[in-house]
C-alpha cells in the first residue's frame, strides 16, 4: 500500500559525520549582503561555515569544486513565515476574505488530517507535504523557512532528509477554532516543552532545526496562554511568532473583546520582545508602530498573501522610518500560491511604491535585505550574509538569461529581473542540496509520484484534499 512506500523516496545515505569542503571558484558577482558586492572572487566552505573569501584560493585536498564564472553567489533566501501543509491547497478559491478562507479552505484539510486519517496515514502525508514544499523552496533559492503549524514530527524528518534548514513554530490556540481541532491547554504546554527539549537546535553537532512557539492570533489565544508562551520562550531562549492585525475584522474584534488594539494589548500584557516576530501588521496606528519599534520585535511582511485575501497593504515605509526590522515571508500556498521569494521581493517593492505614490520610498536593496538579513534575524540564524564564520547557506544564480541581460545593478537585477528557475545551485549548512537544478538528497520524481498515489488512495477512501 502506498502509505508504506514513502521511505523509499530517500536515495542517498545520510551524512556520515565527515565535514565537506566546497570551493566556489570565480564568482562573477558575490553579494556579501544587501550593501556589499564584490566581483570575481572565490568562497571556501569548510564544514557548515564559510571559512575564506578571496581571489584565487588554492583548492584544499578533496574539495568539491563549483565553477561560478559569470554567475551570482548570494546568501540563501530565508522565508520568515509560511504554512507548509497548505501546499496541498494551491489554486483553490480566490474570492474569499481571511475568515471565510479559513473556514472553507484551511480548516477542512486540518480536520481531515486530524480526524479522518489513521495515525500512520497522517504521518505519511505530513512527511510528503513537507518534502513537496521543501523541494519547491530549495528550487526557488530558499535555504531556510519558518513553518507555523507543526504538529507532526515527520515534518522535521522530511527537512532532515532533504537537508533544508527549518524553524518549527508549533501552533498553539485555546479559543475560536472548531472543537475537533482543539486540545487541552495542559496537553499543549506539555507537547511544546517536549518538542523544544527534543528538537530545538538539532542535530547537536551541526543544527538544522529550531523550535519556536506559534500562537496563531490574539483572538485564538487567551491572555493566560499568551503570558505562558512569553514566559516559556524566555525560559528556553527561543523565538515566538504570531499573526497580528492582518484584517480590519481582527482589529475590531480585539478592541471589542480586550479593550485595546492588538499591538497595544500585546504590549500591555508584556508579550512583546526582540524574540517575537509579528506577521502581517497590515492595520496599525502610529502609536502601535512606535510600540513595536520600542519593543525590538520584528515584523514579517507577506505582500502577496495580503493582496490575494484582500486584507490591505501594510505600512512598511512608515515602519522602516521607525527603524523596525522587517522580514519577508510567502505565507502558505493556499493564500499565495507559491513559495517564491523572487516574486515576494518584487511585490513588496512595487506595492509600497504604488501605495505611497512615490517611487523613491523603497528600493531593491531594501526588500533584498528583508529576504535575507532580516528574515535570518527572525529565524535566529547566523546567516543572511556571506562573511567568514557565517553559516554556509548560499545560492548560485544564473544571471546570464535573456531576462537578466544587461546587468547594471546586480541587486536590482535579482529583485526585478531574475526568476526562481534561475537558481542553479543551493548549499545549505555546507552541503550541496541542489546542483544544476537537480536535487541531490532525495528523488524529486519519486516524491511527486508518491504524493499523487497517496492522494488517489485517499480519494478511494472518500477523503479529499
Amino acid at each position: 500500500m502506498v502509505i508504506n512506500a514513502v521511505n523509499s523516496i530517500i536515495t542517498q545515505p545520510k551524512p556520515n559525520g565527515e565535514e565537506m569542503t566546497i570551493l566556489i571558484k570565480n564568482a562573477g558577482y558575490l553579494i556579501r549582503k544587501y550593501n556589499k558586492i564584490e566581483n570575481d572572487v572565490d568562497i571556501l566552505i569548510e564544514g557548515n561555515h564559510i571559512s575564506k573569501i578571496a581571489r584565487s584560493i588554492k583548492a584544499p585536498k578533496n574539495a568539491e569544486i563549483i565553477n561560478a564564472k559569470g554567475k551570482l553567489v548570494a546568501p540563501g533566501f530565508v522565508n520568515a513565515h509560511t504554512h507548509l501543509y497548505q501546499n496541498l491547497l494551491k489554486g483553490m478559491n480566490d474570492r474569499l476574505s481571511l475568515t471565510d478562507w479559513v473556514q472553507e479552505i484551511t480548516f477542512p484539510l486540518c480536520n481531515t488530517v486530524s480526524t479522518k486519517l489513521t495515525k500512520n496515514e497522517s504521518k505519511k502525508i505530513a512527511y510528503l507535504w513537507s518534502l513537496l514544499a521543501g523541494i519547491e523552496a530549495v528550487k526557488n533559492g530558499i535555504s531556510c523557512l519558518l513553518d507555523m503549524d507543526l504538529k507532526h514530527i515527520d515534518v522535521i524528518r522530511a527537512w532532515n532528509d532533504l537537508g533544508l534548514r527549518g524553524v518549527c513554530a508549533r501552533t498553539v490556540v485555546d479559543k475560536w477554532v472548531p472543537d475537533d481541532l482543539s486540545e487541552a491547554s495542559a496537553e499543549q504546554y506539555k507537547k511544546i516543552e517536549e518538542l523544544i527539549e527534543a528538537y530545538h537546535l538539532t542535530p547537536q553537532d551541526s543544527p538544522l532545526i529550531s523550535v519556536f512557539i506559534g500562537p496563531s492570533t490574539i483572538f485564538t489565544c487567551s491572555e493566560e496562554l499568551l503570558k505562558w508562551i512569553a514566559k516559556t520562550a524566555e525560559k528556553y531562549d527561543t523565538g515566538v511568532q504570531i499573526h497580528v492585525s492582518e484584517t480590519n475584522w481582527e482589529v475590531e474584534s480585539i478592541k471589542k473583546e480586550r479593550g485595546l488594539r492588538p499591538v497595544e494589548y500585546l504590549d500591555k500584557i508584556g508579550f512583546l520582545s526582540p524574540r517575537v516576530s509579528l506577521v502581517h501588521c497590515v492595520h496599525l496606528t502610529e502609536k502601535e508602530i512606535s510600540i513595536i519599534a520600542e519593543s525590538g520585535a520584528t515584523v514579517v511582511h507577506c505582500p502577496k498573501s495580503n493582496m490575494k485575501l484582500g486584507s490591505g497593504t501594510a505600512p512598511v515605509v512608515e515602519m522602516m522610518k521607525q527603524g523596525i526590522p522587517i522580514a519577508l515571508g510567502t505565507d502558505g500556498s493556499a493564500s499565495n500560491d507559491l513559495l517564491d521569494m523572487f516574486e515576494e521581493m518584487r511585490f513588496a517593492a512595487l506595492l509600497q511604491k504604488v501605495k505611497n505614490e512615490d517611487a523613491t520610498v523603497i528600493g531593491g536593496s531594501d526588500v533584498y535585505k528583508m529576504a535575507t538579513v532580516e528574515s535570518a534575524r527572525v529565524c535566529q540564524n547566523n546567516a543572511g550574509i556571506i562573511e567568514e564564520g557565517k553559516l554556509a547557506d548560499l545560492i548560485i544564480v544564473d544571471v546570464n538569461q535573456v531576462h537578466s541581460i544587461p546587468t547594471h545593478d546586480i541587486i536590482n537585477t535579482l529583485v526585478y529581473c531574475s526568476k526562481a528557475n534561475d537558481v542553479d545551485t543551493v548549499i545549505i549548512n555546507g552541503k550541496i542540496v541542489m546542483r544544476e537544478r537537480v536535487i541531490q538528497t532525495i528523488d524529486e520524481k519519486d516524491t511527486l509520484r508518491e504524493l499523487c498515489e497517496m492522494r488517489k488512495y485517499f480519494e478511494r477512501k472518500g477523503v479529499k484534499f
